[in-house]
């Protein structure tokens, strides 16, 4: 008898650790910044830029990637290069035509893990009427206070029909993309 008890203490033991293991790896984390950086060849000049206003909801679980979920709402809107005249222009129809598309969006398809704190997701990319499914590298890293899920990768604007084909601006744009939250969470469902 004495050893059945024994036995179902350590198996619920077993449990509660298990269980914690998944709570503490597997969260919904409050965004504190969003940054999204991007940087185009214009006339052999690097012009650079941000969109100044992003929605996102991340739920990250580091024991099963592919249970995790991104979602980023971009607002063309909020494009900024600290030239009042370039970003009116980006905004418009030849670009990316806020007033048909005042969102991208970004979203999560799946992900696994690379390396420590290296992962690959699939993303699916909207921006004017076009979806692409692109593999883009990622970093999560988690501190005491806080997370920070970083990528850089680059993007061929004419795919997304941004712009057309030029001369004096080049097809690819290089983003950074960084979204910093705070380690105190929602528990999940």
């Amino acid at each position: 008898m004495q050893l059945k008890r024994i036995v179902l203490c350590v198996f619920i033991f077993w449990q509660v650790v298990q269980s914690w293991g998944q709570i503490v790896k597997s969260k919904e984390y409050p965004v504190l910044r969003s940054s999204i950086q991007f940087t185009v060849k214009n006339a052999e000049i690097n012009v650079n830029g941000t969109f100044e206003k992003i929605d996102t909801h991340l739920f990250f679980d580091q024991l099963q990637p592919e249970k995790s979920s991104f979602d980023a709402t971009i607002f063309v809107e909020s494009i900024y290069t600290k030239i009042k005249l370039r970003d009116k222009h980006l905004k418009g129809k030849s670009y990316f035509d806020e007033v048909q598309y005042p969102e991208i969006r970004i979203q999560l398809m799946s992900a696994k893990h690379l390396a420590k704190n290296q992962y690959e997701g699939l993303f699916k990319i909207k921006i004017k009427n076009v979806e692409k499914n692109i593999a883009i590298p990622f970093a999560f890293l988690e501190s005491k206070d806080q997370i920070i899920f970083s990528s850089q990768f680059v993007l061929n604007r004419l795919d997304f029909k941004v712009g057309g084909k030029s001369w004096t601006m080049s097809d690819f744009i290089r983003l950074k993309v960084e979204f910093v939250a705070s380690t105190s969470f929602k528990p999940s469902n």
